[in-house]
């Protein structure tokens, strides 16, 4: 990784990983994590006075990625996309890496310093329908109505203690 953001990386999460997670602390699987890499850099033409920048390009790949997850409740209602903001720590960058990808070798609760999501309500249906036909991220990176989505909806950031109540049911 470059000098460029390597603090966090960002975890895109379906909704039964993220209850997973609070329930039992812990995913003890690889996961898809996205950061700020030499592929990003050099994707994204950031300088060294970009680290943001290019921070928030890794979190928008990842909300990209997250749109290929499985994105229903039980009852069948859609959710929003997760995105879990944690320290590098172990990140490995892909070989083949131009959008920040890597792994995580597994991740527990305490290490999730924040989590982003849509706003209640966001129709992600056709997004989503766009991400999984794609034959990888890059194309859906490229799909139009994904491109619309990621330019006019930002993920909103919530402290970890929102997600477990969401994860609850308590969404006071």
């Amino acid at each position: 990784m470059t000098q460029l953001g390597t603090e966090t990386v960002f975890v895109p999460v379906s909704w039964q990983q993220l209850r997973e997670l609070v329930d039992h602390g812990e995913l003890n699987e690889p996961l898809p994590a996205y950061g700020v890499t030499p592929g990003l850099v050099a994707w994204g033409e950031f300088g060294p006075g970009d680290g943001e920048d290019a921070l928030f390009a890794a979190q928008s790949v990842a909300a990209v990625a997250a749109l290929r997850l499985p994105g229903g409740s039980a009852d069948g209602s859609e959710v929003p996309r997760v995105v879990l903001a944690v320290p590098a720590a172990g990140f490995v960058a892909d070989a083949d890496d131009t959008l920040g990808t890597g792994r995580l070798p597994g991740l527990t609760w305490p290490h999730v310093a924040s989590v982003f999501s849509d706003p209640a309500g966001l129709d992600l249906t056709t997004a989503r329908q766009a991400a999984a036909t794609a034959a990888d991220l890059g194309q859906a990176w490229d799909d139009p109505v994904v491109a619309d989505l990621v330019d006019e909806h930002d993920l909103g950031w919530h402290t970890p203690e929102e997600a477990v109540r969401w994860c609850r049911g308590d969404d006071s």
